[in-house]
């Protein structure tokens, strides 16, 4: 702990002994006779320990501050990450969805493709059969 606790104790027993030798005080504010030389190291030693108990709590309370500061910060930064992934996966839906139609329509395309070809091939061997028909001058 603190250095200056063993002088705390012994002005806590020295206004202790003191106490018991001439009796409680029971005014509500000492005489300019009542205050002895122990009494107010006994004061000084406890005023200066709740100042270093009070240093503490500040500084442990100001450390929990910073801590909360930060996890909101981070907590603000996380939430917008995770904004951010849910309308990539979004977008990302609907680019599968559209690759999907598009695929569709691309072997819809081909099969339409293939019948025309097949149908100008069929039109072709017609057209060739009609001329060979046809005589010649």
């Amino acid at each position: 702990m603190s250095d200056s606790q063993p002088q705390v104790r012994d002005a806590v027993q020295a206004a202790m002994h003191e106490q018991r030798e001439h009796g409680r005080r029971t005014t509500a504010a000492p005489g300019p006779g009542q205050v002895t030389p122990a009494g107010l190291h006994t004061e000084l030693a406890l005023a200066r320990e709740e100042i270093k108990d009070l240093k503490r709590e500040r500084d442990r309370l100001r450390e929990r501050v910073r801590l909360s500061l930060g996890a909101e910060l981070d907590d603000v930064g996380r939430r917008q990450l995770v904004e951010r992934i849910r309308q990539l996966e979004q977008q990302n839906t609907e680019l599968r969805h559209e690759l999907s139609e598009a695929r569709d329509r691309l072997t819809d395309s081909e099969r339409r493709l293939q019948e025309a070809e097949d149908d100008l091939t069929a039109a072709r061997a017609s057209l060739r059969r009609a001329m060979r028909a046809v005589p010649s001058k």
